[in-house]
């Protein structure tokens, strides 16, 4: 009875105390200097048990498969832990990231960027407040101020910052009242961050020498020579052995090896059952582990990072810390990539754009892999992205018509073969971030809403806005476009950012954002956190890194990514607005394509209308005037593997008939409907250039009316300008014959007239003209491009321009007929 007395009177005592802790802890600014004793002291682990059964599976030779402690993990648990020392960060991916039954186990890994002047844990708070994380555990001794914002509520508050009254509108529904963190331009107010609310049972301090603790039973472990480029490839074998990882010289005291089944990577004290060097490291996993996925990264860039002068320093939202160390330490997040999808990491100390692309080939043709995606984990200090070329020092984007090129058993061909994208932002926050919310997608929710955003700039953008629009419709999305000229006043970053699943932006750009108003400074303004939207900025510069210079820190495509965005498609210098951009990636998308497949076939979509291009400027101007043959300046940024939707949505067919002409020749007839799409275009007469800019041959656009001001308009009452509205482009794929003869464009119209045209051939070209087009390129009625793309594969492009025959005529419909005449056909034919 006395015992019974004692227990409760003890269970009362830490009772009390718990709500007298829990009523020290809950207030928006605490400092708990006993936090750190107080966690590990909850949180210590119980001394390992002399396993038994192990040791006589040893004694006689046998082991069994790595066993992991489950009662070490809890539901949505994620781990914290700092990039000052990369061996911590390694050695989490197999805690992390394992395989159990053929079942992939994961738990996310956020690591927060740690320097003299404070540390940057943004990204992660944030990520660790969407995914609703219910434990965390933190490794090693971290900053107090990251402590306290893990368990302070609602919303937390700079613990040296002046506290002012914040405006009514940033008020929080519930909670507390807020504060005004002090935002870099004093004229606004930034949104401050809200906390994670976690309790110190649920806030767990471990060692690194404590990661052991996870397994119930190990006897297969890893040990790495003291090597960060090996360390990358130990980290991810080590996962899929679901095995302990060492490196040399920092095995703790109290961990024995002996009696265990030792892999060795490098050069170690220790003889293992299996050893590997570099290449055959590398060798193992390409092996073993096949991947059509491969991960680019600079082995070095722990110590590369932002050099130029900045125009004002990058400050983090949480703790107003200057941070110095940018666009630095991107590749301590490889390996859980690669563990979390089974990719292949290809390493290289080069920069340069031809080292990389050298010692990429030769790891891929070494090791016999076939890759269908590249990822490069790297920012454009470390691995470049862009290169200047041209007497008007232009920027051209080499992420893909360069590392994207595989050259094949030594056959060059200039045609992109792979899907890339690109994996950076500004610190290892960030960065470690996106990985988690790439490999937890499941658990962030998207709507099934996006938005097309024109501010009443660059006209014939609304045409592919509107395209957009209708392909996401019929898909049975929610339409929230923004068409400034259509009565919204301006695009709104908190309505138009949030709750969207697809966001194109249509107008001018500049590195630090969208000209129609949403800006980096924007996004922290207004304290954006986006779903994981897929946007994609067809504008100038949004991606424009050695453009920014002194505004590097607020790059916008870096800053989107970092504010939840799982892809951004930007441009490294001035884009170019020939093809209908957005719609193209929409209907890939929709189909069932990754980002990573929808970029590529925008790419070769491209490249067939970039060679179209090339040969009818021989034709025009053949003393010069040379065009690129590859679209210049779109990079992917995020993981090229990430999809809008799995499963496809049915797509308007295309009419294929054929008949033959000879024994060996056949006649295909390839019939496309054209929608009858309506909408207004409405131009600033008095103030607005837009209508009359002249920047622009051709673009396509199938629209059967168009108005100007609300009047119908037809070619000869249009600035001659404002004509290329009216034009199509139409990309079609195909295998199955060697060449083509010749070539007939046929125009039917919905009141019954038609029109035929046989096409001159120029080489792979086939146009026609209404007058000589030995002047300029203004008289082509169409251009036909046949870029072979070797094993009888065609990609053939067409680009009709309505300024030949009158603009008028395209109203109120039409379709087309191509009639390909082939001088030998065999196969199959297929069109995409």
């Amino acid at each position: 009875m006395k015992k019974a007395l004692i227990a409760m009177l003890c269970l009362a005592l830490l009772v009390s105390a718990a709500f007298a802790l829990e009523e020290t802890i809950t207030g928006n600014i605490v400092k708990l200097p006993l936090l750190k004793n107080l966690v590990a002291k909850n949180n210590a682990a119980p001394a390992e048990q002399p396993p038994s059964e192990d040791e006589m599976e040893l004694r006689e030779g046998t082991f069994s498969a790595n066993i992991k402690r489950t009662e070490r993990y809890y539901g949505k648990q994620a781990f914290v832990v700092s990039d000052k020392d990369w061996h911590n960060v390694l050695s989490l991916v197999p805690v992390s990231l394992w395989y159990e039954g053929g079942e992939l186990k994961k738990y996310p890994v956020l690591i927060y960027h740690e320097e003299d002047n404070g540390f940057d844990a943004d990204s992660a708070i944030t990520f660790l407040r969407q995914y609703n994380s219910k434990k965390v555990v933190l490794v090693g001794d971290t900053p107090e101020e990251l402590d306290n914002i893990l368990i302070a509520d609602g919303y937390t508050y700079l613990l040296e910052a002046d506290v002012e009254p914040v405006a009514p509108e940033f008020a929080p529904l519930t909670g507390r009242p807020i504060a005004n963190i002090p935002p870099p331009r004093r004229d606004e107010l930034i949104s401050p961050v809200r906390g994670i609310d976690l309790t110190p049972d649920w806030l767990t301090r471990i060692s690194p020498d404590d990661y052991t603790r996870y397994w119930s039973r190990y006897n297969t472990v890893v040990v790495c020579e003291d090597n960060y480029q090996l360390g990358l490839l130990a980290s991810v074998y080590a996962s899929y052995l679901n095995a302990p990882l060492f490196f040399e010289g920092r095995v703790p005291s109290d961990v024995s090896l002996a009696r265990k089944r030792i892999v060795t990577v490098g050069r170690t004290s220790y003889t293992g059952a299996e050893s590997y060097n570099l290449a055959q490291i590398e060798q193992k996993l390409a092996r073993d582990y096949p991947t059509d996925k491969i991960i680019l990264v600079n082995y070095n860039d722990l110590a590369i990072r932002e050099t130029r002068p900045l125009y004002m320093p990058y400050t983090t939202m949480l703790n107003r810390a200057e941070i110095e160390e940018l666009y630095s330490k991107t590749s301590l997040s490889a390996p859980f990539l690669a563990a979390g999808k089974n990719e292949f990491i290809i390493t290289t100390d080069n920069t340069d754009k031809n080292g990389v692309k050298v010692i990429m080939e030769w790891k891929i043709a070494r090791y016999g892999l076939d890759p269908k995606y590249l990822t490069i984990m790297a920012s454009p200090p470390a691995i470049q992205m862009d290169e200047n070329v041209g007497a008007r020092e232009d920027y051209t984007e080499v992420d893909n018509h360069i590392y994207g090129d595989m050259n094949v058993m030594g056959v060059v061909d200039g045609l992109q073969d792979l899907a890339v994208g690109r994996i950076f932002s500004l610190t290892p926050s960030d960065v470690s971030s996106y990985v988690a919310r790439d490999l937890f997608i499941e658990y962030f929710g998207r709507d099934r809403a996006f938005a097309s955003l024109w501010p009443a700039a660059m006209i014939p953008k609304k045409a592919d806005g509107k395209a957009t629009d209708k392909a996401f419709r019929n898909a049975g999305f929610r339409q929230e476009s923004v068409y400034t000229d259509e009565g919204t006043t301006g695009i709104e970053a908190e309505r138009d950012m949030n709750h969207k699943s697809y966001i194109a932006y249509l107008a001018h750009g500049t590195v630090l954002g969208w000209g129609g108003g949403i800006q980096t400074d924007t996004l922290r303004s207004y304290n954006i956190h986006m779903d994981p939207a897929i946007v994609f900025s067809v504008a100038c510069d949004t991606c424009a890194y050695s453009l920014a210079n002194a505004y590097a820190s607020g790059l916008f495509c870096a800053n989107i990514l970092k504010h939840g965005a799982i892809a951004h498609i930007g441009a490294v210098d001035g884009e170019s607005v020939e093809l209908k951009s957005s719609s193209i990636i929409a209907n890939e998308l929709l189909n069932g394509k990754d980002i990573g497949q929808a970029m590529l076939r925008y790419k070769q979509i491209f490249e067939a209308y970039g060679h179209l291009k090339k040969e009818t400027q021989k034709i025009a101007y053949p003393s010069g005037r040379e065009e690129l043959p590859y679209e210049p300046v779109y990079v992917l940024l995020g993981d090229p593997t990430i999809r809008l939707t799995e499963s496809p949505y049915e797509t308007d067919e295309v009419a294929i008939t054929e008949e033959d002409a000879t024994f060996t020749d056949k006649i295909i007839r390839i019939r496309i409907e054209q929608a009858d799409d309506n909408f207004m275009i409405t131009c600033d007469r008095d103030g607005g250039a837009e209508c009359s800019r002249g920047e622009f041959t051709f673009y396509e656009n199938p629209v059967s009316k168009a108005y100007v001001d609300g009047i119908r308009k037809v070619e000869d009452e249009l600035d001659p300008e404002f004509v290329p509205v009216f034009g199509d482009m139409i990309y079609l794929e195909t295998d199955g014959f060697t060449e083509i003869a010749s070539l007939k464009l046929k125009i039917t119209y919905a009141d019954g007239r038609s029109e035929s045209h046989s096409l001159t051939r120029h080489g792979d070209l086939f146009y026609k003209c209404s007058s000589t087009c030995l002047s300029s390129t203004e008289d082509l009625i169409a251009q036909v491009y046949d870029l072979k793309t070797g094993g009888n594969r065609h990609r053939i492009f067409l680009n009709f321009n309505k300024r030949g025959i009158g603009a008028d005529k395209i109203i109120p419909g039409y379709s087309y007929e191509l009639e390909l005449k082939t001088e030998t056909a065999t196969g199959t034919r297929r069109f995409d």
